[in-house]
């Protein structure tokens, strides 16, 4: 159960100033309009000239104490410089003072804005007092004022916020209640949703903060605020094994690695069938990069959906001419490699692969079936080998042959 006593509003009040200027005089009038405020409201009295041409002014204005009281004084006018107008507010009375040597041309526009606060509810005269404006030879210019009415309204409603609805996160399906039992009525509604909703119940909100507003029958606004809750989804998550896929090699493992969720449905961005498994298993036909689904939801029907990208690449293989077998654990093995990613191995790139080594009579020096970059030349001694390397991909197999030197052997 929330009271509420004062949430701030401008309320602006123009002073109309209205100059009949000839050569040998000018008349100012200023009028008070009739208004209306709450408790605690902040309303700004502006007083506006309309080709205003004086060296001095002594405004008085008075008020109820009791209803209103007052707060500030601002201005913008360059005229009005180093705070030169003198502002003093005894009881009831505010008195504002200003002179210059020179009769100055203020043209149209503000003049200066007075803020009062609304303090009790009632009804409350603002009048001039003894208020003149002079030329720079001390002559008073002919002026005409107009009292206006304000009128203060008790601020204070006593209102509920209820959540009727829960959503799940994408659905933005939170519905909330506004119940108003003690105010003055009629009273209207305005959700800060978008498009902006005017019901007594906002509809289909989205999680988390959204604003609204309670006006009541007397224009008096209550701004507040709800945070929708939602339905929330599972937390999911996987791995990718390997993270990064070669074409000859191209079956990738997805494992799943979720704390919640059920009804798993893997999206592995390539157009190809689904899969509803917990973990699941894909062969990739092209070289891309793919952006792989998981989708899951929970027992409340709420789903959510995790996504990485998985790269499937050319095979660019980056084959040595030339080791050094000297024990000094610099390029002392015969490494094959990925050209651009030197951490990948031929048993990361291929299904399978066999190597052999001959020396320059054809007498076979070296093999290794699925060969992991451990041959340091055999005992071998300094000199031009050749190599035949056989992959076998998924789909095809690739032979590569060259030529690769011993230097430096230790032996």
């Amino acid at each position: 159960m929330k009271r509420i006593s004062f949430y701030p509003v401008l309320l602006t009040i123009i002073l109309f100033f209205t100059i009949n200027y000839s050569a040998h005089s000018q008349i100012i009038g200023a009028e008070f309009p009739d208004g209306s405020l709450c408790t605690n409201d902040t309303i700004a009295l502006s007083l506006i000239l309309e080709d205003a041409t004086f060296a001095s002014f002594d405004l008085n204005i008075s008020f109820d104490e009791n209803l209103i009281s007052f707060d500030s004084m601002s201005y913008q006018n360059p005229y009005f410089f180093r705070d030169s107008i003198k502002v003093s507010n005894t009881g009831n009375t505010i008195n504002m003072q200003w002179d210059n040597a020179e009769d100055l041309m203020f043209g149209s526009g503000i003049l200066l804005q007075l803020q009062f606060k609304g303090i009790a509810a009632g009804n409350t005269s603002l009048s001039w007092e003894a208020s003149n404006f002079k030329d720079k030879d001390g002559v008073d210019l002919p002026t005409n004022y107009t009292a206006g009415e304000l009128t203060i309204f008790q601020s204070g409603i006593t209102y509920t916020l209820t959540q009727i609805n829960k959503g799940c996160l994408k659905d933005d399906k939170g519905q909330v209640a506004i119940n108003v039992t003690d105010g003055v009525e009629p009273y209207s509604f305005l959700w800060f949703t978008a498009p902006k909703q005017t019901t007594q119940v906002g509809y289909g909100l989205p999680a988390g903060e959204v604003k609204m507003r309670i006006t009541d029958g007397n224009g008096c606004p209550y701004d507040d605020s709800y945070f929708v809750e939602i339905i929330p989804a599972p937390e999911i998550s996987f791995e990718i094994d390997p993270d990064t896929g070669y074409i000859y090699k191209p079956t990738i493992e997805f494992i799943n690695t979720s704390t919640e969720g059920e009804g798993w449905l893997w999206d592995f961005g390539d157009t190809t069938a689904q899969a509803t498994t917990y973990n699941a298993t894909h062969t990739y036909v092209r070289v891309n990069t793919y952006p792989v689904t998981l989708t899951a939801n929970n027992a409340d029907g709420c789903d959510t959906s995790v996504v990485m990208d998985l790269s499937i690449k050319e095979v660019d293989l980056l084959i040595p001419n030339v080791f050094t077998p000297n024990g000094d654990g610099i390029n002392d093995f015969f490494e094959i490699v990925e050209n651009n990613n030197h951490e990948a191995k031929l048993e990361d790139m291929f299904i399978s692969s066999e190597l052999a080594v001959f020396n320059r009579y054809g007498k076979k020096v070296f093999e290794s079936t699925n060969y992991m970059n451990d041959w340091d030349g055999n005992g071998l001694g300094d000199g031009v080998y050749y190599y035949v390397l056989n992959c076998r991909g998924l789909f095809s197999e690739e032979a590569y042959k060259g030529v690769v030197h011993i230097v430096g052997a230790s032996n």
